[in-house]
């Protein structure tokens, strides 16, 4: 299951961010304790970089750990290319 969740969030990150919150509160408990309307934005605004976030701190990892930090790049760079690629369409 947590294979086709991944899958998913290739896919259609938002759909999968809000499942994980209505579904699973505690997924983002650590990250966004007391921070809704940061949730909500990230959700909106990145949601790549949202789930990669809740995911390093919902499994321990240090944020100033080498594989969190890749992570996190890697998430921001998605976010970062699927908002060029909106973009790029609507001009065209």
């Amino acid at each position: 299951m947590p294979c086709l969740l991944v899958l998913l969030a290739l896919i259609a990150p938002r759909v999968v961010a809000v499942v994980l919150w209505l579904f699973s509160p505690t997924f983002y408990d650590p990250a966004f304790t007391g921070r809704g309307l940061l949730l909500i934005a990230g959700i909106v605004l990145l949601p790549f970089t949202t789930l990669a976030y809740a995911w390093v701190l919902h499994a321990g990892w240090a944020l100033g750990s080498a594989g969190s930090l890749v992570l996190l790049v890697i998430a921001v760079l998605a976010d970062l290319s699927s908002l060029a690629g909106s973009r790029r369409r609507s001009t065209a």
